[in-house]
């Protein structure tokens, strides 16, 4: 009996320490990770009429809990534009819409499923990270991005006569060559799509989310009390690991 524990042990160890980053670096080597899938960097009401499409094109929900999208200009300056809120699971096919809500900002009826304020640059790139930067997926709109992968997108322009309602999206939902030319087309009119925008995808998947609280111990030390000290339980009620990190 001791044996089989200590290979169980063994065996599953991999799998607890391939945390939710080591997962979605793999991902992103691979093109089995969440994408940006659409964005669009000037619309109608002009240069603040921006939405940002993420979609997850694997099999298994993904925790993106603290993950960021992250802006630059065409001179390689960099700054976050969101983070990503605790207990955020993406499932599998489904999509996560950031818009800016900025002065004339995103004017889709799409509604985003997070908002910014700082908007991405005409000419620049965006990116979405992990909550230490490390590159989850990213996009260019010129070689002096800090974020792009291969060729770079063509930029649509920066003046009243650029503001229309297009935008650039994936050729293939979620295929990602690492090659941003290759791998978007511009699309008119543009699509934008949330977590509504797929049925069953509006909460996460059954057995997938929050861990809680599954049990409070307040009165330790006290006299005629059970135990010495106060203690919390938290419990995972899913099947599968939910990240505490944060």
């Amino acid at each position: 009996m001791v044996k089989r524990l200590l290979v169980t042990a063994a065996i599953a160890a991999p799998l607890v320490l391939m945390s939710v980053a080591d997962q979605a670096r793999l991902g992103a080597q691979s093109g089995t990770s969440v994408v940006i899938n659409e964005f669009r960097v000037r619309g109608p009401n002009g240069g603040n009429d921006e939405f940002i499409e993420l979609f997850n094109p694997t099999a298994a929900p993904m925790d993106i809990s603290g993950w960021k999208i992250r802006g630059s200009n065409a001179a390689a300056g960099v700054g976050d534009r969101l983070t990503v809120p605790p207990s955020t699971i993406l499932g599998p096919g489904c999509y996560y819409l950031a818009t800016n809500s900025g002065s004339s900002g995103y004017s889709g009826t799409v509604v985003g499923n997070q908002t910014y304020t700082t908007g991405i640059t005409d000419d620049g790139g965006l990116a979405l990270t992990l909550a230490n930067n490390s590159i989850v997926d990213q996009v260019g709109l010129s070689a002096g991005s800090a974020f792009g992968e291969g060729t770079r997108l063509t930029s649509l322009g920066s003046t009243t006569a650029s503001n229309l309602d297009r935008g650039y999206s994936r050729v293939a939902a979620g295929v990602d060559t690492n090659d941003n030319d290759a791998d978007f087309d511009l699309l008119t009119p543009s699509d934008p799509q949330n977590r509504a925008s797929v049925p069953g995808c509006a909460s996460p998947p059954v057995g997938q989310g929050d861990a809680v609280i599954s049990q409070v111990y307040g009165g330790g030390g006290n006299s005629g009390s059970v135990f010495t000290n106060d203690f919390i339980e938290i419990f995972n009620p899913g099947p599968d690991p939910v990240n505490l990190a944060g």
